[in-house]
């Protein structure tokens, strides 16, 4: 009965008929007793499920004999090359049946000569037993592959192939910069050797069957030639930490076709917005965006908006980029609502379709002036019937109201050096002239339900983080219609609760453009997701990559969702070795090192990413406030000392955002570098110091306090998470292998046999081994008479930081462990596998050595 269930299990688990079986593998060990509770088993199960066949069954054993451990095994590679080539073996010195037996009321049938499965025709589905003396029972079913449907051939240079993306993204990672760049050029050598490869399956397998390690980079284009050429100039980008902040566009950014070219790429998109325009049932918004009729008219500008940014949400958020806060600007800050759940769509939709149409019916009239002066410049001249509309910046100031009024007050700030640029609108928006509006708006809010937000808002109405209830009454939203935009207020604010990449979305980069001139954390930038007179899908795509590079989570798979794209085989991970060699050993003390009173050249700090949008240039950003102990210093010492304790020659070796147990510290390691480090500055550190600030940027916030403050509290420790897991239902097999002759890889040995190459070198120069090893007489002690042999001429070369083992707990490995850890990383890569998604499963992987 315990056979009987494992099959059933095996089936189940697989989702398999058992009737769809052509052929098993036997445990077959020939006994007496054995054989006939196997093959009833077998029967019950299996033999009896299929109507229109009888079971074929066979041994490897009768081949190869018992191979005890690897019995399993061989069966296993047996049915593999039974389903590859379509064949099935005989099993070998088969004559008379087991009168124990009985074949044909099991349906059962030796395959005693060579021949094809049964349904050749039919999917090849076969199962392999293995039972164990002490009751272990193991039953794996094996199927052939998936058949690729019978598409058109696919032209890898044609760019107008109506399945691939518009735009190709291929992202690449790597633990250092300098791995990224080897993996960039790696990618590009087997491209330009590998003909015939479609742009589109090379996207989507480095997509989806690679780890994302910190540093990145993110190649696109539209034709094969450009990617190869971008491949040959990556730049290297730096991780940031900290937050991401949406933020949605207000009234003045609209265009015509606006979106339009998402709609026609992205299905996500197109169901997001015609969902959003089933809410303003009398309205033309469709025709009006696509044409640009009417889109500037206050009742039309405002639902079209609303309509854009909550389809630019539903995309960006398919594609796995979440929002920590949201920002809006004006009726932005609606939409932000809406994403936040504040207010469900047709709730947010009426909101909107009231307060365009309101501020439409108003009389036309009144200005709306850019004013280049801070806003206590500009308060001390404002009167009853002109007031500050939005404060975009530290010095970018917007006042509306009477038209006369208005210009005599920008006159007169002219007056006093400071520019102005009247904005063309129909209105004077958020200023006194709205009042008329405001009773009918309020009647229309006190038919809505607001909630409580689900994501953190930062208010544009008070400049600061919404507070629990603020966002949920009409005389919020009221005052939002007739008040000042504080988005200056904003953006500082969203800074303080962390954020340090901002995304707009809208039709252009207008906010974007505002942040590098409010924002005073070094390394933030701001991006938008669409950008005016530029190839929407492109733009999209470079927005995502711009905040992949810096960290944030992205979905690449979902630019193949509506694609034939499939998944290929790639260069695996290019390891940076080094030498890790007994002889390299150096066991001798190094310095301590008191901290400098100047930071020396080698300690500048790592500049904050270049912004790559025009739309983030000229940023002015305010010098951080200079703490009593030099950060750079502290940075210089940390990483001298962790790099002293774990043997490493080059502090720059060290990534001071990797955690000390990713580094390679173990418990002793903690301990040296505890003590080393509070010799060096003069504290007494905690012992358990590496575990308490569990990174070096860690240690050195928490320095930086202690000398500042020796009651100071720690730096807390960065948020980690863990990457989901795919629960994938199909059985894929990888390989990986390091044999002499320079074999690095399955296809190299495939070569070697090919060629008929001759694997057998000289002796290694590298192992430290007496350079007489040779002598003809083999009694010669401590000699061999051979003159060569299969060597591994690189086995010294290992990256142990890629590991997290340290340079001196690599030189006492085993060479063969080292070797193993490579192979097993990149046989679960070849079966084009991201291995971190394998975590705290039961997956294993087979060696042969």
């Amino acid at each position: 009965w315990a056979q009987r269930d494992v099959l059933r299990l095996a089936y189940e688990n697989a989702g398999v008929d058992p009737g769809a079986v052509q052929y098993v593998e036997l445990h077959g060990t020939g006994t007496k007793v054995g054989d006939p509770v196997e093959a009833a088993a077998l029967g019950a199960v299996v033999g009896t499920a299929g109507a229109d066949r009888t079971l074929r069954v066979g041994s490897v054993k009768t081949n190869l004999g018992h191979l005890e451990g690897a019995a399993g095994i061989a069966g296993f590679l047996k049915v593999a090359l039974s389903v590859w080539h379509r064949h099935l073996p005989a099993s070998l010195n088969y004559r008379t049946p087991n009168p124990r037996i009985p074949f044909d009321e099991l349906r059962l049938a030796v395959q005693s000569e060579p021949g094809d499965w049964p349904l050749r025709d039919a999917p090849l589905v076969a199962g392999v037993s293995s039972f164990g003396m002490g009751g272990a029972n193991c039953h794996v079913v094996v199927s052939e592959a998936p058949r690729p449907t019978a598409d058109e051939p696919r032209d890898v240079n044609d760019a107008s192939d109506a399945s691939a993306p518009p735009v190709t993204a291929w992202v690449l990672s790597g633990r250092t910069p300098r791995a990224l760049r080897d993996q960039a050029e790696r990618l590009h050598d087997h491209l330009t050797r590998a003909p015939g490869w479609h742009a589109s399956d090379i996207g989507l397998s480095l997509a989806a069957t690679r780890t994302h390690f910190e540093h990145r980079a993110v190649v696109t284009g539209t034709d094969p030639g450009t990617l190869l050429d971008h491949l040959t100039r990556v730049e290297h980008t730096e991780p940031v930490s900290g937050s991401l902040a949406f933020l949605f566009s207000g009234q003045g950014s609209q265009r015509a076709g606006m979106g339009g070219e998402l709609r026609a790429h992205h299905p996500v998109f197109a169901r997001a917005f015609d969902e959003v325009c089933e809410h303003f049932p009398g309205l033309p918004l469709r025709e009006a965006v696509a044409t640009g009729d009417g889109l500037d008219r206050t009742g039309l500008t405002q639902p079209a908006l609303f309509a854009l940014e909550v389809a630019l949400y539903r995309l960006v958020t398919a594609y796995g980029v979440t929002p920590d806060h949201l920002v809006g600007h004006s009726v932005g800050e609606i939409a932000a609502a809406h994403a936040a759940g504040v207010l469900s769509l047709p709730d947010a939709a009426a909101l909107v379709e009231a307060r365009g149409r309101l501020m439409q019916e108003l009389p036309a009239g009144g200005a709306m002036i850019a004013v280049h002066a801070p806003e206590e410049t500009v308060a001390p001249l404002l009167t009853s019937q002109v007031t500050v509309a939005a404060v975009n910046g530290p010095a970018a100031v917007v006042i509306a109201g009477d038209h006369d009024e208005a210009h005599r007050i920008a006159e007169e700030l002219a007056g006093r050096g400071h520019t102005y640029v009247p904005l063309a609108v129909s209105h004077a928006f958020h200023s006194p002239r709205m009042d008329p509006m405001l009773d009918a708006f309020r009647e229309t809010l006190a038919t809505l339900t607001f909630n409580e937000p689900a994501v953190p808002v930062v208010s544009t109405v008070t400049g600061r983080l919404a507070t629990p209830g603020l966002l949920a009454t009409p005389d919020y939203w009221v005052g939002h219609a007739r008040g000042a935009v504080r988005f200056h207020d904003a953006v500082l604010a969203a800074e303080q609760l962390g954020a340090r990449t901002f995304l707009e979305l809208g039709p252009d980069a207008t906010l974007a453009a505002l942040v590098p001139r409010s924002a005073r954390r070094p390394g933030t930038t701001a991006t938008s997701l669409l950008r005016r007179n530029r190839p929407e899908p492109e733009t999209f795509l470079r927005a995502l990559a711009h905040l992949f590079t810096r960290g944030t989570p992205v979905d690449w798979e979902q630019t193949y969702a509506h694609t034939d794209a499939r998944v290929v085989s790639l260069p695996t991970y290019a390891f940076q070795r080094e030498r890790h060699w007994l002889d390299t050993l150096d066991t001798a003390p190094r310095p301590v090192q008191a901290v400098p009173s100047a930071p020396p050249a080698e300690a500048e700090p790592i500049e904050p990413t270049k912004p790559t949008d025009p739309a983030e240039a000229g940023r002015e950003e305010a010098p951080a406030a200079a703490p009593s102990a030099d950060p750079r210093a502290l940075r210089t010492l940390v990483l001298s000392h962790a790099a002293a304790v774990l043997g490493y020659g080059d502090p720059g070796d060290i990534d001071p955002g990797h955690t000390f147990s990713d580094l390679g510290f173990d418990s002793f390691a903690a301990v040296e570098f505890r003590t080393r480090l509070g010799a060096a500055v003069g504290l007494s550190l905690p012992t358990g110091l590496v575990f308490e600030h569990p990174t070096p940027s860690d240690v050195i916030a928490h320095l930086g306090e202690r000398l500042a403050t020796p009651s100071g509290p720690g730096a807390p420790a960065d948020p980690g998470g863990e990457l989901p897991v795919e629960d994938d239902p199909l059985v894929i097999v990888g390989m990986a292998c390091r044999y002499p002759g320079g074999v690095t890889s399955p296809d190299d040995l495939w070569n070697l046999v090919t060629t008929e190459t001759d694997a057998i070198t000289d002796f290694p120069t590298n192992r430290g081994w007496n350079p007489n090893l040779h002598h003809p007489d083999p009694d010669t002690p401590n000699t061999t008479y051979t003159r060569g042999g299969g060597f591994l001429h690189d086995a010294d070369h290992f990256d142990a930081p890629f590991f997290g083992i340290s340079p001196r707990e690599a030189v006492a490995m085993d060479p063969q462990q080292r070797l193993l850890l490579e192979t097993a990383w990149h046989t679960i890569e070849h079966a084009h596998i991201d291995p971190h998604t394998l975590r705290g499963t039961d997956t294993a992987v087979y060696i042969g050595a």
